[in-house]
């Protein structure tokens, strides 16, 4: 699978690190890491990114994979194995629909996390709450083994999604929303053996 690394570079200052200063705050959170590896979150390519309905209001739904290898190789894990992240260290990078075609160039708008989809429902969260998992919480599915979570964002209908930011220096690409079905989402839930051994991983996008 193809992962973005780090945020680094010679890219748009403006799209990166949009609403920079919110970003620096929002990381801020006592007990949690404010940094991962550059491998540490991941979206699948395909239908990675839903506009869904829920409860009468539309969502961006991004299918997240939080990566359980270590800091040291990439990942999230603390050095007791542990992943700790707040709501409030998830960005949603878009872009004006007009500029689409040029992700990172230009400015970025960033949104927060509404909350996550279980089973068809918003669950809300506050956005300096601690979650924790471990290697236990990773699944298997034929676009990846991570923590996979559908995470929300309500976003204005004149942006396009582009990037999935992770604390402060994690970044994935993200792939161009589609409408969500039933059938997507039933097939982005089944495990590995259902859904067979198709190349699903994240759209590359060089962060230097």
């Amino acid at each position: 699978m193809d992962k973005q690394g780090s945020l680094a570079g010679r890219k748009s200052f403006a799209v990166y690190r949009a609403d920079y200063l919110n970003q620096v705050h929002a990381n801020r959170i006592k007990g949690v890491y404010r940094l991962a590896g550059n491998s540490a979150v991941e979206v699948p390519r395909k239908n990675g990114v839903r506009m869904r309905d829920i409860d009468g209001s539309n969502y961006a739904v991004v299918r997240t994979g939080i990566s359980t290898a270590s800091l040291k190789y990439g990942g999230a894990s603390d050095p007791k194995g542990v992943i700790s992240v707040a709501p409030a260290q998830i960005r949603l990078v878009c872009k004006d629909r007009s500029q689409a075609d040029k992700p990172g160039a230009g400015s970025g708008r960033a949104y927060y996390p509404a909350g996550f989809v279980v089973k068809g429902k918003l669950e809300q969260k506050p956005a300096g709450e601690v979650m924790t998992f471990t290697r236990d919480d990773s699944t298997e599915k034929a676009y990846g083994s991570a923590i996979w979570r559908d995470v929300a964002f309500q976003v204005p209908p004149d942006v396009i999604p582009v990037y999935l930011q992770f604390k402060l220096n994690a970044m994935t690409a993200l792939p161009k929303p589609v409408q969500s079905t039933d059938e997507i989402e039933t097939e982005l839930d089944a495990p590995k053996s259902e859904q067979g051994a198709a190349d699903q991983g994240s759209p590359q996008e060089s962060g230097s």
